[in-house]
């Protein structure tokens, strides 16, 4: 049976031989912002397949309010689990997006307030993200969507918002990916580090 997905291995060990013994070495900056790119194309690409599944979720809204709004919840937060991963993997690469902060704490409040703080009043985490979204204080969820948007307490984030921070993300992720390629050190959809010195990273 094909063995198809991702492998990272330690600094100054092999993906291809685990079992060679280690090199002297350590990953630097530079190699892990290149081992992220791998795994961090498939969030790119499910970000941009979430923005179509919420606008298919939204449009049950007509038929449906209550049927529409519970499509959207789903659709919401893998979208913003997509783009928070996102940020950790350009922020490995060195770069920054103003959207971050707003995306992770409605990630996080879509994905731990409606959850296991659903009934958490005081928990210090849950107050500190609702006063960053402008949630009531008498309110423990505030989640809202309409055709273009996701509502959390006063923050709007716009699909075209979500749409350009998808492409900024792209472009992080594939000039990183190129850098490595010039470098040597990614080869096809391999990453591989010459004397095995800085750690690998493999994806079929």
């Amino acid at each position: 049976m094909a063995d198809f997905g991702t492998k990272v291995s330690k600094p100054g060990h092999s993906v291809g031989e685990p079992d060679a013994e280690a090199k002297p070495g350590n990953h630097s900056a530079q190699t892990i912002a290149e081992m992220v790119t791998g795994p961090g194309l498939s969030f790119l690409f499910g970000a941009a397949e979430q923005v179509q599944r919420y606008s298919e979720a939204y449009s049950f809204m007509d038929k449906s309010p209550i049927v529409g709004a519970t499509k959207c919840l789903h659709e919401a937060l893998n979208l913003l689990e997509d783009l928070d991963t996102l940020s950790h993997y350009t922020q490995r690469c060195g770069e920054t997006h103003a959207l971050n902060d707003t995306i992770r704490n409605m990630r996080n409040h879509a994905r731990h307030d409606i959850r296991e703080n659903i009934d958490r009043v005081d928990d210090p985490r849950r107050v500190k993200r609702a006063e960053a979204l402008g949630i009531h204080k008498n309110l423990l969820v505030s989640i809202g969507y309409t055709k273009d948007a996701i509502k959390m307490g006063t923050t709007v984030l716009t699909l075209k918002e979500i749409n350009d921070y998808i492409s900024w993300a792209s472009t992080v992720l594939t000039e990183t990916m190129e850098q490595g390629i010039r470098a040597g050190r990614i080869v096809g959809p391999t990453i591989v580090n010459e004397g095995n010195t800085d750690g690998q990273a493999a994806g079929n």
